[in-house]
């Protein structure tokens, strides 16, 4: 019995890093665009957050994946961002259930103890791993976002420059047409006109 609920368990672990055809997750540590196109250049329909289960449609170009995210958009990533381990979003409740068995398990066989205290005590060290990695990516994105932040402003504030710039530029153009005109109008009313020489009868 005691070997049957070990191999059962080592399966269930097994079973963790297992992922189905065509199915990729989201690196851990950061969340990415979902662009129309393959390239940074198309639009963007939106973000796809760290840790999230997609489907790959199979195709790459220019580094960038086509795939169909969980909320049903199909589009682009980077290709290099995809995993095919699963994520602490998928193995964490699976870790749980585990530990929870495995508690339960205890209560109810005395003599298993020592075997499945060792088993719990791997269990809890893993998830200990994962919600370390978690806290990692959660800082980590927290980084990213604030950069991306910082970055659009700049960008935001090049934008209102040149506009400026421009508006500038034109009110300076257009002064300076009106300020040629003015000129050639007031040279040309001052200039001497020919007179007219009346005809004379010999």
């Amino acid at each position: 019995m005691l070997r049957l609920f070990a191999f059962v368990f080592c399966v269930l672990l097994s079973g963790l890093s297992s992922a189905q055809e065509n199915t990729r997750y989201i690196s851990e540590n950061i969340y990415i665009y979902l662009h129309a196109g393959p390239g940074s250049q198309f639009k963007i329909l939106g973000s796809v957050a760290a840790g999230k289960a997609i489907t790959s449609l199979e195709k790459i170009e220019n580094g960038y994946a086509k795939i169909v995210d969980d909320k049903g958009r199909e589009g682009w990533v980077q290709a290099k961002m995809l995993t095919n381990k699963p994520t602490f979003r998928v193995t964490q409740p699976q870790l749980e259930q585990q530990l929870a068995d495995i508690q339960q398990s205890l209560s109810e066989n005395g003599s298993k103890e020592a075997q499945l205290t060792e088993q719990l005590q791997q269990a809890t060290d893993k998830l200990s791993l994962a919600e370390k990695a978690k806290h990692n990516a959660e800082k980590e994105l927290a980084h990213i976002q604030e950069k991306t932040k910082q970055e659009l402003a700049q960008l935001q504030a090049q934008v209102t420059e040149l506009k400026d710039d421009a508006k500038y530029q034109f009110w300076r153009e257009g002064g300076m047409i009106a300020g040629i005109g003015l000129l050639i109008g007031l040279v040309l009313a001052y200039l001497p006109r020919p007179s007219r020489q009346r005809k004379t009868r010999w």
